[in-house]
């Protein structure tokens, strides 16, 4: 178990999570009390893979408004317990006519393909301070890719770009790792390296607190400008994460491969399966370090400091204000 800022994260597997007056109380398979923590405590629980919650605490935690999401052991979203929403029928109604208008669409792509290729390009800038890996020209291709951006007709062209700079992006990201473990390409399933592990579970926790983010703006995640609509495919939390993977994910993982905070010993393989998984010590040390840097303050231009979850919220509001009219476009958070 592991408690950071107001998430419960809860990975015993085989535990059960229940109420006891005003109180969350979990206890291992021996029926052992392993952790308490008060109500008041506790705004969201993940559960990484076989944990049991009673009808008391589903209860409890609809009624006191904590979001209960469900995560299997190699990072992958299940899906999660949340109150509706019951004031949103005005505002989806001007979401989804705005999802038919092209102008609009394209703009607010732009901004955020935009955004995400700069603070790619910044990270792997930050990263070869001392010039002793050869990035140059990765970095040279995302500045060209940036400026190919606003010249862009279509949302397909966008993705061409994106495509296209996340190409360098990742050739660059190889070079600057200062920990060879194997890490070649993006590789999303199964991920064949640590590397790609680590990628692949940081983004599905990064994608289940932009989706609380959007769920507060009370906009519908499925209904996004930059990702395609499919069913299942909740394109808005897909594209307001986008300018947040790199300063958040990607920099965990560099800082923690370059200073050995994490190694290969942090990481298992299964006989007949091609993917790396990370080890029960592995993903609490990651986790651990994700959630500093969630927890992290900033400063936005001029106004006051947010940890990374409150800007999440102030960028989900960006976007409702870009819907509703309130504002011209979409501001992506840009690092320096």
């Amino acid at each position: 178990m592991q408690q950071e800022e107001r998430t419960l994260y809860v990975a015993e597997q085989g535990a059960t999570i229940a109420k006891t007056s005003h109180r969350i109380v979990i206890r291992n398979t021996s029926n052992k009390i392993i952790q308490e923590i008060p109500f008041f405590k506790i705004e969201q629980i993940i559960i990484i893979g076989r944990v049991n919650l009673t009808p008391d605490m589903i209860f409890a935690a609809f009624n006191r408004e904590i979001d209960v999401v469900f995560v299997s052991r190699d990072g992958r979203f299940k899906g999660r317990l949340t109150r509706d929403n019951q004031k949103i029928v005005n505002l989806r109604r001007k979401q989804y006519e705005r999802s038919g208008d092209d102008e609009f669409r394209l703009s607010i792509a732009k901004s955020i393909v935009a955004g995400k290729l700069k603070n790619q390009r910044t990270i792997l800038m930050r990263y070869n301070r001392d010039k002793k890996a050869d990035v140059a020209r990765e970095i040279i291709a995302m500045k060209i890719s940036i400026d190919s951006v606003d010249k862009a007709k279509t949302i397909d062209a966008l993705m061409g770009l994106e495509g296209i700079g996340a190409r360098s992006y990742f050739s660059g990201l190889k070079c600057v790792l200062k920990q060879d473990l194997g890490f070649k390409e993006r590789v999303k399933r199964p991920p064949k390296d640590p590397v790609n592990a680590m990628l692949s579970f940081g983004y599905t926790l990064l994608s289940i607190y932009v989706e609380s983010a959007v769920n507060v703006a009370a906009l519908d995640p499925y209904i996004g400008c930059l990702h395609a609509f499919e069913d299942r495919r909740k394109s808005l939390v897909l594209d307001l994460m986008e300018e947040f993977r790199p300063v958040i994910v990607d920099s965990v993982i560099l800082s923690m491969v370059n200073t050995l905070e994490i190694t290969g010993a942090d990481f298992y393989t299964i006989e007949g399966c091609e993917g790396v998984f990370l080890t029960d010590e592995g993903r609490a040390k990651f986790i651990k370090a994700l959630e500093r840097r969630f927890a992290s303050e900033i400063k936005v231009k001029d106004e006051h400091d947010y940890s990374y979850r409150g800007l999440f919220k102030r960028q989900a509001m960006l976007y409702r204000k870009a819907v509703l009219g309130e504002n011209i476009n979409y501001e992506p958070y840009l690092i320096r």
